[in-house]
């Protein structure tokens, strides 16, 4: 998994600071991808619609997962034999869906890969109603037949509203899904930014993808980030703990360590659920 040092990020100030720091050395996507192949895609994040392929996965009761395919200039999509890669991008809080795909797509031309890597963004509706914050422009309108989330409980891997799948279990079924379609695929990479690198920081203590692909997960600059015990990065200098404030130079040294008292007074929830396991929900265990 390609990702920044994974800092103490629970309570508002730190947090603040700490992520702009990652904003500083965000990985890109077109960085992770070899250049090849010849420019192949050119696409609009405003009309969704028009530069991608949407789809709908089937999530058991739970209903639908749409999907967005992104196709070459002629409106078509790639071709069985030629697709040995695919990148699966999560959009942010917004829902951004149509940004996310064109930016990923972007990536992969200039890398020089459209023509043998499928860009597939996921789509996690919310209902109308509630969707004002967290709207996803040009976008399939949420129907009752769709598995729905609200504008936040996707990201931490919360059931869909009515029970059924996890929005993780969601994604494992979009992965095998790619994976049966495009018989020559042999690697995926899952990536997120912000919101989406949140979902995708949780995402890997639970995936369960296919086993003949070879997985990559991408991470940058997540809001939150998922710990599976109670210790946390500690700056030091000289071997004696300063703030975090004196190392904007990223030149500290760290330690892993227990908050001591204070930290907890100041962050008692630091431990849980999204940001450590206690709570966790129980559709995950």
């Amino acid at each position: 998994m390609h990702y920044l040092k994974p800092w103490r990020t629970t309570c508002r100030a730190t947090r603040r600071f700490v992520n702009a720091l990652i904003i500083r050395h965000t990985l890109t996507l077109a960085a992770l991808l070899p250049l090849g192949a010849p420019l192949a895609l050119t696409l609009d994040a405003e009309n969704v619609s028009l530069m991608a392929r949407a789809s709908a996965i089937e999530l058991d009761r739970t209903g639908r997962l749409n999907v967005y395919t992104a196709q070459l200039n002629n409106g078509a999509l790639p071709t069985e034999d030629s697709i040995t890669a695919a990148l699966v991008v999560i959009h942010g809080y917004s829902r951004d869906v149509g940004s996310t795909l064109a930016a990923a797509a972007q990536a992969a031309t200039l890398a020089g890969r459209a023509t043998d890597t499928l860009v597939v963004a996921p789509l996690f509706q919310v209902e109308q109603a509630a969707a004002s914050s967290c709207p996803s422009p040009g976008a399939t309108a949420a129907q009752q037949h769709y598995a729905l989330w609200t504008c936040s409980s996707w990201i931490n891997g919360s059931t869909a509203k009515g029970g059924g799948v996890t929005s993780f279990q969601a994604l494992d079924v979009l992965l095998e899904n790619l994976s049966q379609h495009w018989p020559r695929l042999t690697t995926i990479t899952v990536a997120g930014f912000s919101a989406g690198g949140q979902f995708v920081q949780h995402y890997v203590g639970f995936a369960r993808p296919p086993s003949r692909v070879r997985m990559r997960y991408v991470v940058a600059d997540p809001g939150s980030w998922l710990y599976f015990d109670p210790v946390r990065p500690t700056p030091v200098k000289n071997s004696r703990p300063i703030p975090w404030e004196q190392c904007r130079d990223l030149a500290c040294e760290f330690k892993w360590s227990l908050p001591d008292n204070a930290e907890i007074a100041a962050c008692p929830k630091y431990n849980r659920w999204k940001y450590g396991t206690e709570g966790m929900p129980a559709a995950l265990h």
